[in-house]
């Protein structure tokens, strides 16, 4: 996150700390320890690759080594900075003892089974470990004002790139281009417009290799006019995008245009009846069910969408075992899609914002379908 004002940003980093204790209280914990990366930044701001944090009602101790030291004093206002050189789980539990913490909460699926057994066997004694899942991460899921506007930043960030690269795709030689190498000047040109990073390896699969969902470039040549899934993102400020677009041909085969009819009328369906408090399970069921409907059920690889933010899966998330409701100010995906084997698929990915009136685009959804192939109509 991009620092804001020292003072203000320490009353929001406050304020954030707050609501995670309540969750921790919730879940029978008085102090909670952070050792999550995204869950680290989104509660004291540190951005470094090493670091624990003990929070307590009124303080924050802030564990790293040497080479953050100043690091982390810069982006951590109102957390007590320790630099710990050796012997963490003496100092961490020392700190526990002395913020009065009685039972530590944390999140299991952040530390592995080797730290829970060395705190309890050097930092244990009189603030035992209490698993509080979900009570860090919950609260990340509905998004502040600045969180969604960087979030809309790095969509349009990256959908520039992709407009970018593709017209360096038409101007090219025919077969100058690989899989991989459009990949790789994807993931350039976001750098230059000021990414700081690419979310995730970007994703660009040619011809019939785009009914592997997640597959991984190859040197497999690019032909002009041809079909081609790209799954990629920019990350701004530690904040994610996640988009995918489908360049179809502009006759596509018979199974594509099917594909391609019934992935849209599918997304244009769960637009329709987004809104907060619905279940997103039921919103992954409304999907599947227009897929099935156009006889393609059996194509489906994945849910519909997930929460974005800090990292590029998160919550809430919106597949059929999901006990989640959406609320107002939550930023997630919506990417229906089909792989028909031999044939190609077909996925389109937007990031929305869920509003009291709706869901908000930060993506450019025109664009989700590149060809001279119509949309069709939404029944």
């Amino acid at each position: 996150m991009r620092p804001m004002g020292k003072r203000r940003g320490a009353q929001a980093l406050s304020s954030r700390r707050e609501r995670l204790l309540e969750e921790a209280v919730r879940r029978g914990a008085d102090g909670y320890l952070l050792a999550d990366p995204a869950n680290l930044r989104y509660y004291t701001g540190f951005s470094g690759s090493n670091g624990q944090a003990l929070i307590a009602p009124g303080s924050c101790r802030l564990f790293t080594d040497g080479r953050y030291e100043l690091q982390a004093a810069r982006e951590a206002p109102g957390c007590e900075v320790v630099v710990c050189r050796e012997g963490l789980f003496e100092a961490l539990g020392e700190a526990a003892r002395e913020m009065g913490i009685r039972r530590l909460g944390y999140e299991p699926g952040a530390v592995s089974a080797a730290f829970v057994s060395e705190w309890r066997r050097k930092a244990g004694r009189g603030a035992p470990l209490r698993a509080a899942g979900g009570a860090a991460a919950s609260p990340r899921a509905v998004k502040d004002v600045g969180e969604v506007e960087l979030l809309r930043r790095a969509a349009r960030l990256s959908e520039a790139a992709l407009t970018e690269v593709l017209g360096m795709l038409k101007d090219a030689p025919p077969g100058a281009w690989s899989e991989s190498s459009f990949a790789g000047e994807l993931e350039a040109e976001m750098r230059r417009r000021g990414a700081d990073d690419r979310s995730f390896p970007t994703i660009a699969l040619s011809g019939t290799r785009s009914a592997l969902p997640h597959g991984k470039p190859s040197s497999r040549r690019l032909r002009g006019g041809g079909l081609l899934l790209v799954d990629w993102g920019a990350v701004l400020d530690g904040y994610h995008a996640d988009l995918s677009r489908t360049v179809l041909p502009e006759r596509p085969r018979g199974g594509l245009r099917r594909a391609a009819d019934a992935v849209l009328r599918a997304r244009e369906r769960v637009l329709r009846e987004l809104r907060p408090g619905v279940r997103a399970a039921d919103m992954d069921r409304l999907a599947r069910s227009v897929l099935e409907e156009a006889g393609l059920g059996r194509f489906i690889a994945h849910s519909l969408g997930h929460g974005v933010g800090l990292e590029v899966h998160e919550a809430p998330h919106l597949s059929v075992n999901s006990d989640e409701r959406l609320e107002a100010g939550m930023v997630f995906t919506i990417e229906p899609g089909l792989y028909l084997p031999r044939v190609g698929g077909v996925r389109v990915e937007d990031m929305f914002l869920l509003t009291h009136d709706g869901p908000q685009p930060l993506s450019s959804v025109s664009d989700t379908i590149i060809t001279n192939y119509h949309k069709p109509a939404v029944s």
